[in-house]
């Protein structure tokens, strides 16, 4: 986070917080003024840094059953590989935030 400040005239200042293409600009602030609004800024920056993103747990479906008959074991199969393929595919969004 970058930030620019700019002395307008005594005793007032403008600032302008940048990071990456983003861009916010103050308008006309006293120094006290000023001040606080870089530390508030500093401090939502720490709130937005990354952080240890967790691992997640895969669903257990358990036992399923076999009362509706047709091809149970079939459609048991494709329920654990969808369920399979959901856990690879939230884990890998989870990665990307890292």
């Amino acid at each position: 986070m970058k930030f620019n400040v700019r002395r307008v005239g005594f005793p007032y200042q403008e600032m302008t917080v940048s990071e990456g293409n983003a861009s916010i600009e103050s308008g006309l602030l006293n120094q006290e003024e000023a001040q606080a609004m870089a530390a508030e800024l500093r401090s939502a920056a720490d709130d937005l840094s990354p952080r240890e993103t967790p691992e997640l747990d895969e669903y257990d479906a358990g036992l399923l059953s076999s009362a509706g008959g047709g091809d149970v074991d079939w459609w048991q199969d494709y329920l654990r590989a969808e369920l399979g393929r959901a856990h690879e595919f939230y884990q890998s969004q989870m990665e990307s935030l890292r």
